[in-house]
């Protein structure tokens, strides 16, 4: 195998930390000195599978050597080998080297090397390091990461064809079902030959899952990468399931068992380029995917309607409004992960409709604004103000909730009025240490409000719904999501996309027939709509603006007390 087969280990030559150039000095003179055996892929120091790839860090480790141009990977770079000794009988092992400099060595962990707690030595000419203890185990599947960043954008590509593998980027998406192949190391022995040369295609564990924003999906292939020794490939085909975003959060399940670490790949449905949280440009989704940071702020205002039921053609219940603001720096393993939960999540054309088996207990919508957000908070002083018609409040939390109103909505005997009219709005800041003194101005206006709600959802019946208000663009929308409490563990759930201009939608009788036969009676139906973001400037305190400042506003109406029949 030749120089360019053995690159793709480094996909993009960044990532595995393989081709890392540390400095060569001769330093035959001192011994080696063994700090740490880590996951090449995700730096885990809790245990090293048979036959993955290990990243060995200390000192001393000899003159800068490799990779080869060439296999078999040696027992020998320059003058430096790796000696791997279990605990449980006298037989020692050569690891397979790829890289040496005289702090770091990439090499190859023998599948031979059986599980449990062993030590491993480094020499360089004629001496050796002292003995470091180390834990080899079966299984510890690690993500290689672009830029080497924990959490950060995988290394994985999207299949197009056979000659064409672009690498999931921001600005390369992945497709609503489109396979993907994911690149790690850990997961399992190597048993059809010897690791040093190049493996063939054969999967080396038949339990292993991809979770994808929560989604579980069992994959076409886990095993090695063909011709590339240590290292694994995960190819998995992305369900309709699976929401857009620019950072949806990946994890790999071998058994029971969610491997350690994660990292995040991007989707886009019907654009070239990913929807980012903040709505970012596509030359800071360039930046971001490169390496760089962004300086963003978001603030998300809701207001979650729980209908109990009609009277007199009106719907009545209880209401729940909420501000979140964020204001943060970070870089591409620190943008915000997809953070809304089933049914919300799902992706699907306009118009459309799908009906998804779930686990009851994945079901949530009651509450989905999320500020889980990584990345350094910007110091924006300590004074918020939303103010309205009629209100003007202070003490508006950063990175927490703020709870606007909360109460009872009968019509005829409401005893409190909601906060969220509409009318002119506007977020103010007094400005901190980061961030400058700002005014964001909004409009709320005719908001959406349910209007036709049917009395029962009958299986195998049409079910239209109908509402007010939720924009009138082509891309404003409402999610249209039914479903009851089954008697059995996992229940049928209704999930539609509807274009908010007319302002309603009919669900087909061959959609709702598909509702569960042993439901209780009880069913939930909600109606939910997410206006389009609106951007506003906000000066920092050093010069300039941030790159990115939006309001979202939403609205949840769920009719919890239908009859299903």
């Amino acid at each position: 195998m030749n120089r360019t087969n053995l690159s793709l280990v480094a996909l993009a030559g960044r990532a595995l930390s393989l081709v890392l150039c540390l400095g060569a000095s001769d330093i035959y003179a001192q011994a080696p000195v063994v700090r740490a055996v880590v996951n090449a892929a995700n730096s885990d120091t809790t245990a090293i599978a048979r036959g993955s790839f290990m990243s060995i860090y200390g000192q001393n480790f000899g003159a800068q050597a490799g990779p080869p141009s060439a296999l078999p990977l040696p027992t020998t770079l320059g003058t430096t080998q790796v000696t791997v000794k279990s605990n449980s009988g006298p037989t020692t092992y050569k690891a397979f080297l790829h890289f040496v400099s005289p702090g770091q060595i990439n090499a190859v962990l023998p599948s031979a090397v059986p599980a449990g707690a062993a030590t491993i030595t480094v020499t360089v000419g004629t001496t050796t390091s002292a003995a470091a203890p180390f834990q080899v185990v079966e299984n510890n599947f690690g993500m290689f990461t672009l830029n080497s960043q924990p959490a950060g954008m995988a290394i994985a590509q999207n299949f197009e064809s056979a000659t064409s593998l672009p690498l999931n980027l921001y600005t390369s998406p992945a497709r609503q079902g489109q396979t993907m192949i994911l690149w790690g190391t850990g997961l399992g022995p190597y048993t059809a030959g010897s690791d040093d040369g190049p493996p063939q295609a054969e999967n080396i564990v038949s339990n292993a899952k991809v979770l994808v924003a929560g989604n579980e999906i069992t994959p076409l292939y886990a095993g090695r990468a063909p011709g590339i020794p240590g290292v694994d490939q995960i190819n998995f085909t992305l369900p309709d399931s699976i929401p857009d975003g620019c950072s949806l959060e990946l994890q790999i399940q071998i058994g029971d068992s969610i491997q350690r670490g994660s990292a995040t790949i991007a989707k886009s449905s019907n654009a070239p380029v990913c929807r980012h949280e903040f709505d970012l440009s596509t030359d800071l989704l360039s930046s971001l995917q490169s390496g760089g940071t962004v300086k963003a702020a978001v603030a998300r205002i809701q207001r979650s309607h729980g209908i109990l039921g009609i009277a007199n053609g009106q719907a009545f219940g209880a209401t729940h409004e909420e501000i979140a603001v964020q204001f943060r720096k970070f870089a591409a393993n620190g943008s915000p992960l997809s953070n809304q939960t089933f049914p919300f999540s799902v992706s699907q054309a306009v118009g459309t409709c799908s009906v998804v088996k779930v686990d009851q207990s994945s079901l949530d919508y009651t509450d989905f604004i999320d500020i889980n957000i990584n990345g350094s908070p910007l110091d924006v002083g300590s004074t918020l103000t939303l103010s309205g018609p009629g209100t003007n409040m202070t003490s508006i939390s950063v990175d927490g909730l703020t709870t606007l109103y909360d109460g009872v909505d009968i019509p005829g005997f409401s005893t409190s009025q909601s906060v969220l009219v509409d009318g002119d709005w506007a977020l103010t800041g007094s400005g901190g240490r980061d961030v400058g003194a700002f005014s964001a101005p909004f409009t709320l206006k005719n908001q959406f409000k349910a209007t036709t709600l049917p009395s029962a959802i009958t299986r195998g019946q049409p079910m239209l719904v109908g509402w007010s208000g939720g924009g009138s663009s082509d891309s404003d929308t409402v999610r249209i999501i039914a479903f009851g409490t089954a008697t059995s563990r996992t229940t049928p759930v209704i999930v539609c996309t509807a274009p908010a201009n007319p302002g309603s939608f009919t669900v087909a009788g061959n959609i709702t027939s598909q509702l569960a036969n042993d439901l209780g009676g009880a069913g939930v139906l909600i109606l939910y709509n997410v206006s389009q973001p609106i951007p506003f400037s906000v000066p920092l305190a050093a010069g300039g603006n941030l790159d990115s400042a939006v309001i979202k506003t939403s609205v949840l109406e769920a009719f919890t007390s239908i009859r299903i029949q």
